[in-house]
């Protein structure tokens, strides 16, 4: 069995910046913010950002905290890059004078967008306790088969279960390794899944095993890096953005009543054409033992004012008819079509 002081030297944190990706955490036309970690060495970081093709670079200061995992001690940073330019690419490199990534580069978003595509992954979560974790099955999905197909994917978009044990920093530093070279350049936009708040006190026994109602891995690790407007006691696990004409609200595993009060009011303030939900359980659902009572009803009146919901979980594909106060229909305008999405990752 590998010791946690092993585990540091092969994928803890240093001072070099890693796990570096972007995310949407604004206005998407004129914003951009990139996440990255060090160890708790590196106390100040900073990105160096320029339109491409130019000489110049201009800073952007990053928001700071640290949080010691079971295996890790780290420094998290988020820069939100404010003031650009829309359909613009941009290059940026991050850390801090002395440790520094390399560069990189993004492209905001037209004005007025209507077409558009975004990938959207479900349970890609893998890997038995023994680490490492091995997530480049996902990575090489995404590089060798998605992108080379559809190179023009806005950003990513998850159902949950991105990891097989979110409360633990094997599982997340697996998962970001196998990203790496991807989420550098495209946003990565992430839900909640039971995986995702699962933990164990031995995980490498496999037992005690417990569920963290406020997902304390996912919201120490991606604070920053979505809008912080979820309910009061749901942040960062509960959130909405804008990208062209559609609104997404994202789900978390926890607080459904809450939610449900926040998902109404967020739904009736967007005057987006499109307006899409992401939940990891299923309301619909192909499974005949896979009834996820806690979520539905409880979010039945947010949900049923969106267009679209894309949900996870049971790793399988599947899509329902228009559905409005349990009945079905045949126009899409009369009710919410709900998405299972399969598995991303041979699980």
């Amino acid at each position: 069995m590998i010791s946690k002081e092993e585990w540091k030297t092969i994928r803890g944190s240093n001072k070099e910046p890693d796990h570096i990706m972007l995310s949407i955490n604004g206005n998407s036309e004129t914003s951009m913010t990139v996440t990255w970690r060090t160890n708790t060495d590196i106390e100040k970081g900073f990105v160096l950002f320029r339109r491409a093709g130019t000489s110049e670079w201009k800073r952007k200061e990053a928001q700071t905290e640290s949080f010691e995992t079971d295996v890790d001690l780290s420094n998290y940073f988020w820069a939100n890059i404010e003031g650009l330019s829309p359909d613009t690419r941009y290059e940026y490199t991050c850390g801090n004078e002395e440790f520094r990534s390399k560069a990189f580069s993004f492209k905001t978003s037209p004005e007025n967008l209507t077409d558009f595509k975004f990938v959207i992954l479900a349970d890609t979560q893998t890997g038995s306790p023994t680490p490492p974790p091995d997530y480049t099955l996902l990575g090489d999905l995404i590089r060798n088969v998605i992108l080379k197909k559809h190179p023009d994917i806005a950003f990513i978009l998850t159902a949950g279960d991105n990891t097989n044990c979110g409360q633990t920093d094997v599982q997340w530093t697996g998962f970001m390794a196998g990203l790496k070279g991807i989420i550098e350049s495209i946003p990565l936009m992430m839900c909640l899944g039971n995986h995702d708040d699962m933990g164990f006190a031995d995980y490498y026994e496999g037992t005690g095993k417990y569920y963290s109602d406020k997902a304390t891995y996912f919201c120490s690790q991606f604070k920053g890096s979505y809008p912080y407007n979820g309910p009061k006691d749901w942040k960062t696990a509960t959130y909405s953005f804008d990208f062209g004409n559609a609104h997404f609200a994202i789900l978390g595993t926890s607080g459904y009543e809450d939610v449900n009060k926040w998902l109404i009011k967020d739904a009736d303030f967007s005057d987006k054409t499109w307006k899409f939900g992401v939940h990891h359980f299923p309301v619909c659902f192909a499974g005949s033992d896979l009834e996820c009572v806690d979520t539905y009803p409880a979010l039945k009146e947010g949900m049923e004012k969106l267009d679209v919901i894309f949900s996870g979980h049971e790793h399988c594909f599947s899509r329902s008819f228009p559905r409005r106060d349990d009945n079905l229909y045949d126009k899409p305008s009369q009710g919410t079509v709900h998405y299972n999405c399969g598995s991303s990752h041979r699980n």
